[in-house]
């Protein structure tokens, strides 16, 4: 073979390696590029649409059973929104007080590109030059920093999309292992995100230290000091049996 004879032929291998190379490249590129358009065209649209039906209707105008909203302000009375609302109350510690911060979060668990558009269509944005992503989060909150920095703590903390959680649960092959990482991220997460938010309130007021949220987020600090600088480590010689996962 060529390539394996003299200067000529390791100058001829060199060159099929890179094309080879390229080649796979470009395949893998396009195979990526594909993919994200086939999610973009089916997941994510049909998502943005089943969000915008329902913040789009109601059921409390008198008379009919089921009418559109009239207009931005009436979305708090929304389908999307009676739906949403008996969990909100579970994110209030983190500064959710709306529902549609909640919703962008657990349609983010679809595809995490949900949660741009589904804060574009959540905060009524009719186009996409009249603002840019930070002030639709800041509008989403009211205005509050410290709770759009928590959403973006525990949107990027928080269990991934549900393709990488099925190559999670595949990687484990064990039930009980894979559900224990599902609830140490989620709880670590939620943790995360309301220590942010209840010491950025602290900070703004001194005096909520001593409220519940404030002790709470003192106490969650804590535990995270425990586990990162004083919880015993293993020993370098320490072997780890990975068989156990099995």
């Amino acid at each position: 073979m060529p390539c394996a004879t003299g200067a000529a032929g390791n100058g001829y291998g060199v060159l099929l390696s890179v094309c080879r190379r390229g080649v796979l490249l470009t395949r893998t590129v396009w195979q990526r590029s594909r993919a994200f358009i086939y999610k973009a065209g089916t997941i994510i649209l049909g998502s943005v649409v089943v969000i915008w039906f329902l913040s789009s209707f109601t059921f409390h105008h008198d008379g009919k059973f089921i009418d559109m909203v009239e207009s931005e302000e009436e979305t708090d009375i929304s389908v999307l929104a009676d739906v949403s609302k008996p969990i909100t109350v579970l994110f209030e510690p983190m500064g959710f007080e709306s529902y549609k911060p909640v919703v962008a979060s657990v349609i983010g668990l679809v595809a995490k590109e949900n949660l741009v558009s589904s804060l574009a269509v959540l905060s009524g944005s009719e186009s996409e030059e009249d603002e840019g992503f930070g002030e639709r989060l800041l509008g989403v909150f009211n205005g509050d920093k410290v709770a759009a920095f928590a959403f973006v703590f525990f949107n990027l903390f928080t269990l991934p999309c549900f393709a990488a959680i099925g190559v999670l649960r595949r990687e484990f092959e064990n039930r009980k292992f894979f559900f224990r990482a599902l609830g140490f991220i989620m709880l670590f997460s939620y943790s995360l995100a309301v220590a942010i938010y209840q010491i950025g309130q602290i900070v703004l007021d001194p005096t909520r230290l001593a409220s519940p949220g404030g002790i709470v987020a003192v106490l969650i600090v804590l535990i995270f000091a425990y586990l990162l600088f004083i919880k015993r480590r293993p020993k370098t010689d320490e072997k780890i049996d990975f068989l156990m996962l099995k």
